[in-house]
């Protein structure tokens, strides 16, 4: 939702308290954006926008997208860029993902078993490989969900960082930061 949506909201609802004299509307409305820089060497720029958004009700909601760039051209990279065979990369790191979440325990504080029971682990982290939920970042490559996609609000985003070390021979050597590769 832009900005401009929003303070239509916001108009809108004011209109609507004022008309009907219903002076218990919620009328705070708050958007902020915040940038991390996952990575930026000589390789890779990594950017994770961090969207948060209240329009009323019990809590607001945040989304983060993440935007990579090989630092020499500008160009932004697409996932199937960061190896030459992208089936057994792709293999590779969703059974990365499925062996952390079924031996560390953090996980399974977070991801919900009646939301994503552990069967359904490799189909729902195979779909974390999409444009905009990945990033390189300074210990390694990490995928994350976005909020409430494998438990509830208060579980969080839940991110898998595969550290670069695991990358070796499944990636392009050229996105391993220089003193790793």
């Amino acid at each position: 939702m832009g900005y401009n949506m929003m303070l239509e909201l916001a108009q809108d609802n004011y209109s609507y308290a004022v008309s009907t004299g219903n002076d218990g509307l919620s009328l705070e409305y708050a958007a902020s954006r915040t940038v991390d820089v996952g990575r930026a060497d000589s390789a890779v720029v990594s950017l994770v926008y961090d969207d948060y958004l209240y329009t009323g009700g019990a809590h607001g909601s945040y989304n983060d997208t993440a935007y990579v760039f090989d630092a020499e051209t500008g160009e932004e990279l697409s996932l199937d860029k960061l190896s030459t065979d992208y089936d057994a990369f792709a293999t590779f790191v969703t059974k990365f993902m499925v062996d952390k979440a079924e031996s560390d325990s953090s996980y399974s504080d977070r991801i919900d078993p009646s939301i994503l029971p552990a069967e359904q682990y490799s189909a729902a982290f195979g779909a974390l490989l999409r444009e905009g939920s990945w990033y390189l970042g300074s210990d390694g490559l990490v995928f994350f969900s976005q909020l409430e996609e494998f438990g509830p609000y208060a579980a969080g985003i839940v991110e898998f960082t595969i550290p670069y070390a695991e990358l070796k021979g499944v990636s392009d050597d050229r996105w391993l930061p220089a003193e790793r590769a």
